[in-house]
Formats: C-alpha cells, sequence, structure tokens
C-alpha cells in the first residue's frame, strides 16, 4: 500500500505540472516489483495473466469501434 500510495504522490505531482519523470519511474518500478511479490505469496500469477488478456483484449474490441 505504501509504494502504491508513493506513486500516487508523484501522479499527483505531475497533474499539477510538477511531473519528475524519473521519480515515476522509481515508483512504477517499486509497485510492479510488490505486485510480482503479491503473485508469489498467493500462487495468483497464471490467474492474474489470463485476466489481463481478457481486459486487453476488451480494451482492443472498444478503441478499434
Amino acid at each position: 500500500m505504501e509504494e502504491c500510495s508513493e506513486l500516487i504522490k508523484e501522479l499527483s505531482k505531475a497533474i499539477r505540472g510538477k511531473a519528475n519523470g524519473v521519480h515515476i519511474a522509481e515508483e512504477i518500478a517499486d509497485v510492479e516489483i510488490m505486485l510480482e511479490q503479491v503473485k508469489l505469496h498467493f500462487s495468483i500469477g497464471a490467474m492474474v495473466e489470463g485476466i489481463k488478456v481478457e481486459k486487453l483484449t476488451r480494451l482492443e474490441k472498444r478503441v478499434n469501434e
């Protein structure tokens, strides 16, 4: 949760015109690492990937309409 809040803070700064790409990239990396840990902890990596494919397919259809 802490890593997500740090990313939100950096994105909020960007909305206000004070973007720092390096800080945003660092926070994204931290969040992605934590998400990988959560997937490993709950043994749900394959499930998450399947759901991502479904959601990306649905998004692609919407974009192409």
